[in-house]
């Protein structure tokens, strides 16, 4: 009974993780398809809307692996049910902030009629790649057995 309660919860958190991605895609190509309609301009005066969305992607960066770690702490002596959840929050909690990020940053295109900020976007994008939940980096990140991995395979 634990294995397809464990194999529906990891299928769970690659569903999260997809929620999480496709509005920053779909709302990124609305404003770079709005700004290229309009035939909107970037202004050339500093404005803070060009430097916020640079400010949280950093602040992103920084914050997101030690709160991804600190969440997967408390995984010892619990069951691949109860790690997978563990391992839902621990995602949620580190691909939010860069998932904000990246919305700001369409946002402030959006605002500025700047495209050049999507590139930020797709910065985002590599990272919530290289972060995605493969059965690998559960193992690895949950210090599960190849057994259990198979289970949930």
């Amino acid at each position: 009974m634990e294995n397809s309660s464990a194999k529906q919860k990891y299928k769970t958190i690659q569903l999260i993780y997809m929620a999480m991605l496709v509005p920053m895609i779909v709302f990124s190509g609305f404003v770079y398809y709005s700004n290229f309609k309009a035939g909107n301009m970037a202004s050339t005066e500093p404005n803070i809307w060009l430097y916020l969305p640079f400010g949280l992607m950093l602040m992103a960066i920084l914050m997101a692996r030690p709160l991804y770690t600190k969440a997967l702490q408390n995984t010892e002596g619990k069951t691949l049910d109860q790690k997978l959840s563990v391992l839902m929050t621990a995602l949620i909690v580190r691909m939010a902030p860069f998932e904000a990020a990246g919305l700001f940053a369409a946002a402030s295109a959006y605002i500025t009629g700047n495209n050049t900020i999507l590139l930020l976007v797709l910065i985002i994008l590599i990272q919530f790649y290289t972060n995605r939940p493969t059965l690998l980096k559960v193992e690895n990140d949950l210090k599960v057995t190849r057994e259990e991995i198979e289970s949930i395979r």
